[in-house]
């Protein structure tokens, strides 16, 4: 997850001067909620299992009901609404193939559904948004007009 703020930055350079308000807006969503999501995992992989040694109850407790959960779902839902922001304006843009960003905002929303499998389309949705920033194919160019 930290590796994906990085990324976002980059990502979001490719098309900086063509997204407007929607793109930054989409980028800044993206980017908070990418880093609140680091929070989460890093209590996910190393909180919870401490505390599931030393304290059960506390951790079903915390699972359950209490401002984590809160926490957490804040940061899924920024996160996702970031993402499927970022498609939007990168679908503005025309800074990615159109088949991409929509990619993008699509499998970023279905991470709304609770189900196993999304956060691995997600991932490779992301993938493909660097491939193409990395090869710079893709980008659709405005050809000049030429006044008679």
């Amino acid at each position: 997850v930290i590796l994906m703020l990085f990324g976002l930055v980059g990502l979001h350079l490719r098309q900086v001067g063509t997204t407007g308000v929607l793109g930054l807006v989409g980028f800044s969503t993206a980017f908070v909620g990418t880093a609140l999501m680091v929070g989460f995992s890093w209590y996910s992989f190393f909180v919870v299992p401490s505390a599931a040694v030393e304290a059960p109850e506390f951790v079903d407790a915390v699972q359950v009901d209490g401002p984590l959960i809160v926490g957490a779902i804040l940061s899924f839902v920024v996160l996702v609404v970031g993402w499927a922001l970022f498609g939007v304006g990168a679908l503005v843009a025309r800074s990615y193939p159109r088949w991409v960003a929509i990619v993008v905002i699509v499998v970023a929303l279905l991470q709304f559904i609770p189900v196993n499998g999304p956060a691995l389309l997600f991932g490779v949705a992301v993938a493909l948004l660097g491939f193409f920033a990395l090869t710079g194919a893709g980008r659709t160019v405005e050809r000049p007009s030429h006044m008679s």
